[in-house]
C-alpha cells in the first residue's frame, strides 16, 4: 500500500492516517486484547511509527501491563492502539477503526490456544501460540 490510510474512532474525536506500507495484520485472541475490547478477539495491524499521523485529537495513553501501553479517545472510550517496549519503532492499531478495512490483509491468528471456547473460525489462516 503506498497511499494514505485513514481511521477514526466512533465518535470522530480522534482521526489519523498512515502513509505506507502495512506490513502486518493478525486476529489476537488473547486475553488481554478481549478485555480491552470486550470481544472475543480482536484485529491488529503494525506501522512504522514514523508512518503515522494522528490529524485530529490526542488519545489517552495507559499501561495495561508490564512494557505495553494500549491508547484510547478520551471522549468515547474507542480503543485506539497498541505498543511494545520490545518494538519500539512499530504501533499496532485496530483494525475496526479503519475508515476502508478492505486496505489490510490479514495474515494469521495469534495467541489460537487463548481463544474462547465457544468461537468457531473456519478460515485457512495459520494459527499461532
Amino acid at each position: 500500500m503506498t497511499h494514505a490510510i485513514t481511521a477514526r474512532c466512533l465518535c470522530g474525536g480522534i482521526t489519523y492516517e498512515i502513509s505506507g506500507p502495512v506490513p502486518a495484520a493478525y486476529h489476537c485472541h488473547c486475553e488481554s486484547c478481549r478485555r480491552a475490547t470486550s470481544s472475543p478477539f480482536t484485529t491488529w495491524f503494525t506501522v512504522p511509527k514514523q508512518n503515522l499521523r494522528f490529524t485530529k485529537g490526542e488519545p489517552k495513553r495507559f499501561q495495561s501491563s508490564p512494557g505495553v501501553t494500549r491508547s484510547f479517545c478520551p471522549d468515547c472510550g474507542s480503543p485506539v492502539s497498541y505498543e511494545r517496549e520490545t518494538a519500539p519503532e512499530t504501533i499496532d492499531l485496530y483494525a475496526a477503526s479503519l475508515d476502508d478495512a478492505s486496505l489490510i490483509r490479514v495474515g494469521q491468528h495469534d495467541f489460537w490456544s487463548e481463544r474462547v471456547p465457544w468461537l468457531t473460525m473456519t478460515d485457512e489462516l495459520p494459527k499461532q501460540g
